[in-house]
Parts: C-alpha cells; sequence; structure tokens
C-alpha cells in the first residue's frame, strides 16, 4: 500500500440524517475505508485470492470463558464470481435467525447496476433501501439514485452526481436530497491532484442558502509519491483550523509498520493513537497492536491475530482487549472460502444443431420451466442440471418423445427432493446419450 492512485474506486454512502458518506478506496491491492466525521482509520487488506472467494463469515464473543456465537455472513456469487447476494444472520435463542439481506445486479461489463437492503421481519424479507448505479463507458459510475421503501412504493432518496476528468480521475460529487417533490443540493466534495495523479485534496461543502460553505477537508501529502501525512481539517469562523492528524510509517522495502494518529489541541499536535503492524513471509497481516496514548504514555488497547491458509486467505482472526494489566479474548473470526471452479467454458459450448434450449423464468425461486426442442423423434432425452463446482444435483427423463416442443419443471430440488442453495446452475439437453446443448440459469431465494 504505497499511495492512493487514479484508479480510486468511490462508494458513497449516504446517510440522510447526518449527511455523511463513506468513501472507499482501492490503493494497489489493497482496500482501505475512510470514514467521515473521523472515527477511525481503519485498513481492511484483501482477504482472498484468485483461486478462490470468500463464502461465509462468522464472528463470536468470548463470554463465560467460552466463544458463543454472534452473528454471520454468506455470500453468493455468479457465474463470473460476482457477489449477488449476502445474507446476514444473528444468533438468537439458540438458534441462527435470518437479520438482512443484500442483492446485487450487474451488468455485461459486471458494474453493479443496483442493490437492495432488505430486513427480515414477520417472517419474510422486506425491503429497505435500493441504489441504482449509471456507468460510463470508461466503467466510471457517474450517478447514484438512492432510494427508501415506503407503503409498499420506491420512494426516492437521495441522488449522487460524480463527475470525472479526462484522465478518469474522480474530480467532483455532488449529492443531492429530495424534498417537496424536486431535488435539493445537500453537499459537494472537490477532489484535487499532483501532477502524478495523486489525491492530494478532497473539500466538502454543505449547501446553504443557495450556496456552496466550507465544511472539512481532508489534506494528503506524499515523498517520492509514497503517502505519508494525512490530515483533516474543520472549516469555522471563515477559516480552516486543524483537527485530527494521521502518519504512515514505512519499512526500507515501503511497507506500512505504524500508523500514528494525532489531535489538534492547544495549538499543536498531540498523540492520540498508534498501530503497528507485523507481517508473515507472504506479506500477510499477522499481527496488530492498537494503543491509546494515555498519561503521558501508550497504553495497550486492543490486539489482533490473523492466521492464513496457505492460498493467503485470512481464516481466523482473534481479537484480544487489554484490561487491568492482562490481555482478554473479546472477539473471534472465522473466515470459509470455497475454490472458483465456476462451470467451465466448454461445458456452455453448443453443439451445433437445430435444438432449442431456454428456462422461465431466470432469475427464479423457487421454480422454473426448462423447454426444449428436438429436430428428430428420440427415445431417450435427459435434462441434467449442475451446480457450479459441475456437481449433478438433479435429473430429468423423458422417453419416446416425438419432434417439437417439450418442458419439465425444477422445483430448485436436488434428486433426494432437498432444496438446492441459491446461486448459479447448469442445465444440460442430451437426446439419446449426445450433449445437444447447455444454459445456464440462476436461483435466487
Amino acid at each position: 500500500m504505497k499511495r492512493i492512485t487514479k484508479t480510486i474506486v468511490i462508494e458513497i454512502i449516504l446517510l440522510s440524517s447526518l449527511n455523511a458518506f463513506t468513501f472507499e478506496h482501492n490503493i494497489l491491492t489493497d482496500q482501505r475505508n475512510i470514514q467521515f466525521p473521523f472515527q477511525e482509520f481503519k485498513i481492511n487488506f484483501n482477504t482472498q485470492t484468485r483461486d478462490s472467494q470468500l463464502s461465509d463469515q462468522c464472528k463470536y464473543v468470548w463470554q463465560n470463558e467460552i466463544w458463543q456465537n454472534n452473528e454471520c455472513r454468506n455470500k453468493i456469487y455468479d457465474e463470473v464470481g460476482n457477489n449477488i447476494e449476502t445474507i446476514d444472520t444473528i444468533w438468537e435463542n439458540e438458534n441462527w435467525q435470518n437479520f438482512a439481506k443484500t442483492t446485487y445486479i450487474y451488468d455485461e461489463s459486471n458494474n453493479w447496476i443496483q442493490r437492495v437492503h432488505l430486513l427480515w421481519n414477520n417472517e419474510s424479507w422486506n425491503n429497505i433501501s435500493r441504489y441504482t448505479n449509471i456507468f460510463d463507458d470508461n466503467g466510471n459510475r457517474i450517478e447514484s439514485l438512492l432510494e427508501t421503501w415506503i407503503d409498499n412504493s420506491w420512494v426516492y432518496l437521495a441522488n449522487i452526481v460524480l463527475i470525472y476528468d479526462l484522465n478518469n480521475n474522480l474530480i467532483e460529487v455532488i449529492s443531492q436530497t429530495w424534498m417537496n417533490n424536486h431535488w435539493e443540493n445537500s453537499y459537494q466534495v472537490i477532489f484535487t491532484f499532483d501532477e502524478f495523479e495523486n489525491v492530494t485534496e478532497y473539500c466538502s461543502y454543505n449547501w446553504q442558502n443557495n450556496e456552496w460553505i466550507s465544511n472539512w477537508r481532508m489534506l494528503f501529502s506524499y515523498e517520492n509519491q509514497i503517502l505519508h501525512e494525512s490530515k483533516y481539517q474543520l472549516w469555522i469562523n471563515d477559516e480552516w483550523l486543524n483537527s485530527l492528524r494521521w502518519k504512515t510509517i514505512y519499512d526500507d522495502n515501503e511497507i506500512i509498520i505504524e500508523y500514528l494518529y494525532e489531535q489538534w489541541s492547544d495549538e499543536s499536535w498531540e498523540n492520540y493513537s498508534l498501530e503497528t503492524y507485523e507481517y508473515d513471509e507472504n506479506g500477510n497481516i499477522i499481527y496488530v497492536l492498537m494503543q491509546n496514548w494515555e498519561n503521558e504514555d501508550w497504553e495497550n488497547h486492543l490486539q489482533d491475530f490473523s492466521i492464513y491458509d496457505e492460498n493467503n486467505n485470512k481464516v481466523d482472526l482473534l481479537r484480544q482487549e487489554f484490561s487491568s494489566g492482562f490481555w482478554l479474548n473479546e472477539t473471534k473470526f472465522i473466515y470459509n472460502y470455497e475454490e472458483i471452479s465456476f462451470i467451465d467454458k466448454e461445458f456452455l459450448t453448443e453443439i451445433p444443431s437445430n435444438f432449442q434450449l431456454s428456462n422461465y423464468p431466470n432469475p427464479f425461486n423457487p421454480t422454473t420451466t426448462i423447454s426444449f426442442q428436438i429436430d428428430n423423434k428420440a427415445e431417450n432425452v435427459k435434462i441434467d442440471i449442475f451446480n457450479s463446482k459441475g456437481q449433478k444435483v438433479r435429473t430429468f427423463g423423458k422417453e419416446d418423445l416425438k419432434i417439437g416442443i417439450h418442458s419439465i419443471t425444477w422445483d430448485g430440488k436436488d434428486n433426494i427432493g432437498k432444496e438446492v442453495n441459491s446461486g448459479v446452475y447448469l442445465y444440460r439437453l442430451s437426446v439419446d446419450n449426445t450433449t445437444k446443448l447447455s444454459k445456464k440459469c440462476l436461483l435466487l431465494k
């Protein structure tokens, strides 16, 4: 993690009551989340490789000297690796209970064009909010519409417009709020870059009395194009006043080993907190120590221990809290992965013929009708259904079929009557022991 590059990926989450938002920066191969108003500066390093994808992650809390279930998140992907559904569950009454769900829809370029948040209530999923994105030809998000679900319909809440320069650098963000049946300006963010296309400043403005008024800004300082200092300032009484600052400390190989956080007090910078990092031989963070500045010294606060598998996927994270001179267990995270073994392209190769194959609806829940047309009388016709790992889950067979259109209905169950999971499935038509066509369908629950 060296510098903020021009390939900044920004996700703006508008919290209408707080007028706050989150920037998610894709910094080289790692990711960092910065949230303002300033709470903490948190690094979220990539936890999976190209050969695997995170399928679920569960959080446990330490209570009564044992680890107790707390919450879990399960992810479902399509055939190209896009996260199409995330389900959050919480542990209540000795059982896992549904809590929240997020669904995604992507365009042909794998940009997510719609995201819907739902909450579990009264034994069903209920709409909460919906984001709809528009992208330009360069894959830049240029508009995001946020809606909320009220009285069984989607109602406008906010609209965000993103403007880029000729180098695809994000230079301006304008957020508007839907009020009294029209859009009203809410806030604006202006980005500034240096000659190397590093972000040097972004400044936030609020819309007041029909003009943009300065609110806060971030300043970034680089050495040899490596980010070394970030500063957060507030606009008060017509001038910029220091508020918070953090410094990034690197080793000789330009690997981050410390983050020093400082706050402005009595016209000088004072220590606030310190994070120290240790890595394994593969560059994975295996230890983080978090300390707070108290009584003119660094006092232990939290520490994290991480374990990785042979593919450098984080599989375990243990967090401990320092209390009364001892490190005590606090929380633990377990991450599970599945191999990326999506349906092989050979599986999807269509053999030239006059046969036809399709299903409707697609996506579907809970049933879909698979229709096929054969050009010759057939003694034996099969429809085999496979999951994304290539495992056969269901077989339908028909005999002595005449020329024409035929169909079967799949109820989303396997050969023993068990409901299969949400995800992408392949269905394959075979006629007289010869494969004719293969197609894909998507089950969403």
